[in-house]
């Protein structure tokens, strides 16, 4: 059995960083945005924004 190992570029690093930070402040919704906005775009990103969630 492999697993496929990602690996985040910059971009999707500070946008889940953001992601993780907003929710201290405004509670779920920056993860919730984040994650309907993005969540085709990067694997990486849709996986962070639920665990903020």
């Amino acid at each position: 059995m492999s697993t496929e190992i990602i690996v985040p570029n910059n971009d999707d690093k500070n946008i889940a960083t953001v992601t993780h930070l907003g929710g201290t402040v405004f509670s779920f919704i920056p993860a919730l945005i984040v994650w309907i906005l993005k969540k085709d775009d990067s694997v990486y990103i849709a996986d962070q924004s639920k665990e903020a969630l």
